[in-house]
């Protein structure tokens, strides 16, 4: 299970064949489908998308797409604060069916979205995407719960661990946090989530982790990102990043000097 906190910084555009292996992040992402029928999985259900259908994939909701596909879609993936608005707009009720088949709808969406190109302002941007969160969720199938909904819970718990994953964060300390025993907690963590939260933390701080070490030293950068010790920095490091500290730093400076980028650094 991949957590992309690239995606939580950037907006993001794909079109073509995508794929994409189980992953989850905060931002909304959209898919479309111009050309075939594109098979995904959204939480525990599978999805087939037709030509001409869309569906939101809400955040904090694990999610693929079908590496054998050969469906021409398009991906957008906008930035977290619309996941805000998103599940205020949603309030006490749950998507019974993601996908938006209606093809007004769906050409209304697809067609506001792609007036977003590299030169439109930040804010003709954001009025675009507040417009396509509210169009999606007008037109999309709904019920009402009466429970706190898992999505909710998680999308906040996120923001907490984001915020705090420098710190000496525990099962036990986040349940507290959130009102919940920590046994019980520990389950709901696996089965939203799909990995243990000491694994989930270690992989946030690793990530984290990355810029920090182009000017930092390695015993300075396990400190600033909640590590106890450099060496248990240094051993998560390489089971993540299949690499040490100085490798990664060579292997980035290496793409750097030939222009080739590097992609969390966009």
């Amino acid at each position: 299970m991949d957590y992309e906190t690239l995606r939580d910084f950037q907006e993001y555009v794909g079109y073509g064949k995508n794929i994409a292996f189980v992953h989850f992040h905060k931002a909304i992402e959209i898919i479309y489908v111009e050309k075939g029928t594109l098979k995904c999985t959204v939480g525990q259900k599978s999805y087939e998308i037709k030509e001409g259908e869309l569906l939101f994939v809400p955040p904090i909701v694990s999610h693929s797409i079908d590496v054998n596909n050969t469906a021409i879609s398009q991906i957008n993936i906008i930035a977290p604060v619309f996941s805000d608005f998103y599940l205020k707009v949603l309030s006490k009720q749950d998507i019974v069916d993601p996908i938006i088949r209606d093809k007004a709808v769906v050409d209304d969406i697809v067609t506001h979205l792609r007036k977003i190109d590299k030169d439109t302002s930040q804010l003709f941007k954001n009025a675009i995407y507040q417009y396509c969160v509210v169009e999606y969720l007008e037109h999309v199938e709904k019920k009402e719960v009466s429970t706190r909904r898992d999505i909710l819970v998680f999308y906040n718990v996120m923001n907490y661990i984001s915020d705090h994953y420098s710190e000496d964060l525990t099962i036990g300390s986040l349940a507290k946090q959130f009102n919940y025993s920590k046994c019980y907690f520990s389950g709901l963590f696996k089965r939203n989530i799909k990995t243990s939260f000491k694994k989930y933390l270690n992989t946030l701080r690793i990530q984290k982790s990355l810029e920090y070490l182009k000017v930092n030293t390695v015993a300075n950068v396990a400190y600033m990102v909640g590590y106890k010790s450099a060496q248990a920095y240094y051993s998560n490091f390489y089971q993540y990043m299949h690499c040490t500290p100085s490798e990664y730093l060579s292997k980035v400076s290496d793409m750097e000097i030939y222009g080739e980028g590097v992609k969390h650094n966009e």
